[in-house]
């Protein structure tokens, strides 16, 4: 099985990938499928690029270091596009219904049905993989925009004279009247 599906893999890819881009609004879908351009459309080369390593490393029998970096590329962009968890990460999914499709009649043998589930462990682990990577992405989003309100607020303070930046103190034993309650 794992050689039929090795030597089927980039039509497994290009079908994973199909998919993936059939997911979004079909404006969306048109453009990414079809702007090869890789300056015009960033996101279609990298869930191309990063499908076809996904797909390979799966095949082969997945080392979770090896997966990692080629989910965060995804999964950075899937995680800015506010899309929920489930969706965010349900692209990997979407691998199980293109190896299917491309195998066809291949799987009535048991023998063949009985590697496919070993895939299918293998896509399940690149799936909970990916939830992590995506928790990630959005904790650093929040964290990016955490600091961006502070410093808002700290510009808006500082502008209108209501708050105004202490000068540091070297003497440690000073204290200013304004917070001590004297």
């Amino acid at each position: 099985m794992k050689d039929l599906l090795l030597a089927r893999q980039k039509q497994i890819s290009k079908r994973w990938l199909d998919k993936i881009f059939e997911s979004y609004p079909s404006d969306t879908s048109r453009f990414l499928s079809r702007e090869s351009n890789p300056f015009a459309n960033p996101v279609g080369r990298t869930f191309e690029q990063e499908t076809s390593e996904l797909c390979r490393l799966v095949l082969e029998g997945p080392d979770p270091e090896q997966l990692v970096p080629h989910l965060e590329r995804i999964i950075k962009i899937r995680a800015i596009q506010n899309l929920s968890p489930s969706k965010a990460v349900s692209f990997v999914y979407l691998l199980k219904a293109a190896i299917r499709e491309e195998l066809g009649d291949c799987l009535v043998d048991s023998a063949r049905h009985h590697g496919l589930e070993a895939i299918d462990r293998h896509i399940d682990q690149l799936a909970l993989l990916s939830f992590d990577v995506y928790v990630k992405s959005r904790e650093k989003i929040y964290e990016i925009r955490i600091a961006e309100i502070k410093r808002n607020v700290s510009r808006l303070l500082s502008g209108s004279g209501i708050f105004e930046p202490s000068e540091p103190d070297d003497s440690p034993h000073q204290c200013s009247s304004r917070g001590s309650g004297r």
